[in-house]
């Protein structure tokens, strides 16, 4: 996956995972999964957030195709899939994590 911080930078490359028992998302720099960041799920909205719009990059016919976020306990993640079918899986997938967390009162 791809993630951007609030901040204008480019684009960088992160490796992520969910943890559905813990309702959590993580992230790490690289595929050994080292000191991960993790996160729990409150919200997924699909489409870019307002700082991917206001980055003077953002390209929705191109590069930005396929983005969304996901608000968690500890702020925005903005993420981008690379093909339509990732996009879908990781939308659907985080999805269900939102809704059980809301259900079980995660956060």
């Amino acid at each position: 996956g791809r993630f951007t911080s609030d901040t204008i930078e480019p684009l960088q490359h992160f490796y992520f995972w969910l943890k559905p028992r813990a309702g959590t998302i993580c992230w790490a720099r690289d595929s050994s999964k080292r000191h991960p960041k993790e996160a729990v799920v409150l919200e997924i909205h699909e489409g870019p957030s307002n700082s991917v719009r206001q980055s003077p990059a953002y390209s929705p016919q191109d590069l930005h195709r396929f983005v969304f976020w996901v608000m968690t306990d500890s702020g925005v993640v903005d993420l981008m899939a690379y093909n339509e079918d990732a996009y879908v899986t990781w939308v659907n997938e985080i999805g269900r994590l939102a809704q059980r967390n809301d259900s079980a009162g995660t956060s």
